[in-house]
């Protein structure tokens, strides 16, 4: 994710829904199974991650994921999305399925 701003700002990300999309008949699996990893690749010295209590995906409330207190030209974040092996049990059931869900990220003025 490259951001340009003529401004400081802040970047939510909010997955669209609490279960995932397409799973097997009679099964859920929750979109907080996933992790979100943010990594900042390149950038000015005022843009940091934000720090989150967990790495999880979250549906209820957006969150604040990166910000920076000046404009910038290029910050520059890696997203990662990863399954950890404690939540590896929930995907067992989807064998051969193609599952789905929406992530938002929105750009806000500080």
């Amino acid at each position: 994710m490259t951001i340009f701003s003529s401004k400081k700002y802040a970047v939510n990300a909010q997955v669209s829904s609490e279960n995932f999309n397409g799973v097997s008949e009679n099964t859920t699996v929750k979109t907080n199974n996933i992790d979100l990893i943010v990594a900042k690749t390149n950038g000015n010295q005022a843009a940091v991650i934000s720090t989150r209590t967990t790495k999880s995906l979250k549906h209820t409330n957006p969150e604040q994921i990166v910000s920076s207190t000046s404009a910038t030209k290029s910050d520059i974040y890696s997203l990662t999305y990863a399954i950890p092996a404690a939540n590896t049990a929930a995907f067992l059931d989807q064998y051969g399925k193609t599952i789905s869900t929406q992530i938002t990220y929105t750009l806000l003025p500080l």
